[in-house]
C-alpha cells in the first residue's frame, strides 16, 4: 500500500516557528508568490524551484491553513449556529479572493503608470476600491475571530497633591477586571 505524503511536506521541515509565520502571512491574505519570495530571500527552500514552491504554498493554504482558519473561527463563534459560522467562513474566503484579484489589478495599473508624474483617475479609483475591500475584510476578520482585537490602552501622567508625577497605563482588560471587582465589593457590602 502506497501512502501519499502531502505535496507541501517540505514546508513542514522548516520548523514550527517558520510554519506559524507562513500561516499568519497566508491568513493575512498574502499570496503564495509573496510567501515564496519571503522564504527564498530568507535562504529557505532555495533548492525548490520558485513556481513549484508557489504551488506548494497554495496547496498548503487550501488544506491545512484553511482547516486552522476554520478552527479559529469556530472557537471564536461559541454560541453561534453551525450554518452562521459556515456562512461567515465562506464570505471571508470570498472577500479574501476579491482582495487578491483587486490587488493584482492595482499592481498592473501601477506598473503601466510607472514613471508618470501623476496617477490616472482610474488607477486612483481602483486603489480606493482596494482600500474599501481591505477595510471590509478587516472588519470581517475581527467579527469572525481570525484577527484578535488588540486591547485598548490608555497611557498618561498624573500629578499628585505634592507635585510628583506618576505615569500610568490602563488597558481594556484591566477596566473589565476593575468592574468585576467593584461588583464583588458591592455584593459583599450588601451582606
Amino acid at each position: 500500500m502506497n501512502i501519499k505524503k502531502p505535496a507541501y511536506v517540505a514546508l513542514k521541515t522548516l520548523g514550527t516557528d517558520i510554519v506559524l509565520q507562513i500561516d499568519e502571512k497566508l491568513i493575512a491574505g498574502e499570496t503564495g508568490r509573496m510567501v515564496a519570495d519571503w522564504l527564498q530571500k530568507a535562504g529557505l527552500l532555495k533548492d525548490v524551484k520558485r513556481e513549484a514552491l508557489i504551488r506548494m504554498i497554495e496547496r498548503y493554504r487550501g488544506t491545512e491553513v484553511r482547516e486552522k482558519l476554520v478552527k479559529r473561527i469556530a472557537d471564536a463563534q461559541t454560541g453561534k449556529s453551525l450554518i452562521t459560522v459556515a456562512r461567515r467562513a465562506t464570505a471571508l474566503e470570498e472577500l479574501e479572493e476579491i482582495a487578491r484579484i483587486q490587488r493584482k489589478r492595482v499592481d498592473k495599473m501601477l506598473a503601466l503608470e510607472d514613471g508618470k508624474p501623476m496617477l490616472i483617475t482610474a488607477t486612483s479609483n481602483e486603489i480606493r476600491m482596494l482600500k474599501e475591500i481591505l477595510v471590509d475584510l478587516g472588519h470581517m476578520q475581527l467579527e469572525t475571530g481570525v484577527i484578535v482585537r488588540a486591547p485598548k490602552t490608555v497611557k498618561g501622567v498624573m500629578t499628585g497633591r505634592n507635585g510628583e508625577e506618576v505615569a500610568f497605563s490602563w488597558t481594556e482588560e484591566q477596566a473589565k477586571l476593575y468592574q468585576e471587582l467593584e461588583g464583588v465589593e458591592r455584593s459583599l457590602a450588601a451582606r
